[in-house]
């Protein structure tokens, strides 16, 4: 029986009614979600990188919170 594969996340939310690059954003949720994959071990992994967001909707919509998931393949 093969075990599922390991994963690791991360998520950042920026300050309120600031203006940051979404590139900034999503470099932050990698920063937290490579922390999280410290709990893997020591090695090299392949992983797949999968980015998601939570959006605002209002006038003008934002990103509320940048999300990274790691998953090991």
């Amino acid at each position: 029986m093969e075990s599922e594969p390991r994963t690791a996340y991360g998520a950042w939310e920026p300050e309120p009614d600031k203006s940051i690059s979404h590139s900034d954003g999503f470099e932050k949720a990698m920063e937290l979600a490579l922390k999280d994959a410290g709990k893997w071990g020591p090695g090299s992994y392949g992983a797949v990188v999968e980015c998601g967001a939570r959006i605002d909707v209002k006038n003008p919509g934002s990103i509320g919170e940048y999300r990274i998931k790691l998953t090991e393949n």
